[in-house]
């Protein structure tokens, strides 16, 4: 009997193990620029701002750090969108995949906020993968991000 419950608990704390350690990411092109001035940085944290204000009643949240460093991001229900790094030597902008999909209006924000950045060098390009349904279950049921959500008008 002691053998039957010493299994069960070690397949209980194997799952978990799993359940905590599965790793869950979502693909994202990333766009890579010298650093920003402070008001370029501003003028990006502002669009994003702006745009989380106006949409809000979607589900739009925005993350914004003061200061000329940090980091500014935008999430659909949980699920990222945009997220901006400004460091002391580099600026990135992650546009995570469907990020147009689940907020449809999304487009004219990222294209002010490249219009702010000079590249270094072209876009990654993520490939093109769907997220598994493994992958969405974790996100889901574990970090809290439904990638079924949108945040559309």
């Amino acid at each position: 009997m002691t053998r039957v419950v010493s299994f069960f608990i070690l397949i209980v704390l194997i799952s978990l193990t799993a359940w905590i350690m599965y790793p869950a990411n979502l693909p994202a092109r990333s766009f890579v620029s010298r650093e920003l001035s402070a008001g370029d940085y501003a003028h990006i944290k502002e669009v994003l701002f702006s745009f989380a204000t106006s949409n809000g009643a979607h589900g739009v949240t925005a993350r914004v750090e003061p200061g000329s460093q940090g980091t500014a991001a935008l999430y659909c229900r949980g699920v990222p969108l945009v997220v901006v790094l400004q460091a002391p030597t580099v600026t990135t902008m992650q546009v995570f995949q469907d990020a147009e999909r689940r907020a449809p209006s999304l487009g004219p924000v990222i294209a002010q906020a490249l219009s702010k950045m000079t590249l270094l060098d072209q876009p990654e390009k993520p490939t093109e993968r769907a997220v598994g349904y493994l992958q969405r279950f974790v996100l889901k049921y574990r970090d809290g991000m439904d990638l079924d959500e949108t945040c559309a008008i």
